[in-house]
């Protein structure tokens, strides 16, 4: 379906708008109300158990629109995307983004170094939609610029060494987006220019009350809870970084009691990629059998054995914080949209085996 019959392959049925009789038609049934939910979207599940949230066009269509004029996406641009289109990210920017825009998208979805880097030579790719676990791998010598102009990167933090080496290879710098399934886009950067500060999208009001950063704005799922002045408080912690700017700290419920004393889990896990010799880490708490404690546990990707982990770990923090029951892997288990695979991480550490 088109504005005219256009250069398409032979096969499909091709239906000119244009030629579409709308004289005496009645369409009042086919118009969808912009704030009534037409979409259920699943969250990716890394910070929990998955959720499910509905969406209305007013919800995508306008953070899809802003994120094109914003960013000046035009018919001109060719998108390649390394993640699906199940979530929210991959289904913005690698559908609707491209869609408002008349820009184009390559059909498949890349995952491997090598077919990422002969995709972005052989089509020319102009835009390149991906996770951090694939900017990691893309660290080699065979990175160059081809014809990128642009890289976005979500669903978790870019790490700042794997940004600066995808600019120094290619001299773009990835833009960030900060968001989640249930509140839509909320802010961006590029290290390069903006370092650990994210710049809120410029139809975000935002606030911060108690620690945590409340969000208003046409992007909210119209399920989420609002105060009276329609702001959604998120789970996520921040600190004012001046310029109208913030720092992302974690995460409210990364906060957990271990022996009696409030430990932060996502510092424990920066602490273990400090190690040298450690590719990755991820720690979660769990329930103690016996009570209603939890202890930490941790998932390295390392070639280390568990006995120097230990003794690395316990150089460099508390030893209330210092997790009790570890395991290490090659990889850390992903799911397909590019994040921590929840579920297969409590697995292998239920289990107990490395």
């Amino acid at each position: 379906l088109g504005d005219d019959s256009g250069d398409f392959p032979p096969g499909p049925r091709v239906i000119d708008a244009a030629s579409i009789p709308l004289s005496g038609a009645d369409l009042t049934d086919s118009v969808r109300d912009p704030d009534e939910p037409f979409l259920i979207l699943f969250t990716g599940g890394s910070t929990g158990k998955p959720a499910i949230w509905p969406k209305t066009p007013r919800n995508m269509l306008a953070e899809a629109r802003y994120q094109s004029d914003a960013f000046g996406i035009t018919k001109d641009d060719l998108f390649l995307s390394t993640v699906p289109p199940y979530h929210i990210y991959g289904l913005l920017f690698s559908v609707l983004i491209p869609l408002v825009s008349s820009a184009r998208v390559l059909p498949g979805i890349y995952t491997f170094p090598k077919e990422i880097l002969l995709a972005a030579q052989e089509h020319k790719a102009t835009v390149l939609v991906s996770v951090p676990v694939h900017f990691r791998v893309l660290k080699n010598d065979a990175l160059q610029r081809f014809q990128l102009r642009m890289a976005f990167s979500s669903a978790g933090m870019l790490d700042g060494e794997d940004a600066l080496y995808f600019r120094e290879k290619t001299g773009v710098d990835v833009i960030e987006v900060y968001g989640s399934t249930e509140t839509g886009g909320v802010a961006t950067r590029r290290r390069f220019l903006d370092q650990e500060s994210w710049v809120p999208m410029d139809p975000i009001d935002w606030r911060i009350r108690d620690g945590s950063i409340c969000i208003r704005s046409d992007f909210l799922s119209p399920t989420l809870p609002r105060d009276g002045e329609g702001f959604f408080v998120t789970a996520d912690c921040v600190d004012p970084d001046g310029d109208g700017r913030f720092i992302l700290r974690g995460r409210a419920d990364d906060i957990v009691k271990i022996g009696g004393k409030r430990v932060d889990m996502a510092a424990v896990q920066a602490k273990l990629k400090q190690i040298p010799g450690v590719y990755d880490a991820v720690v979660i708490a769990l329930p103690i059998r016996t009570g209603r404690q939890n202890e930490l546990a941790a998932l390295v990707a390392t070639r280390l054995d568990i006995g120097d982990l230990r003794r690395g770990i316990a150089g460099i923090s508390e030893a209330y914080a210092v997790p009790k029951r570890l395991a290490v892997v090659e990889e850390i288990p992903m799911t397909r949209s590019g994040k921590y695979d929840r579920t297969e991480i409590e697995r292998i550490l239920k289990a107990g085996k490395n």
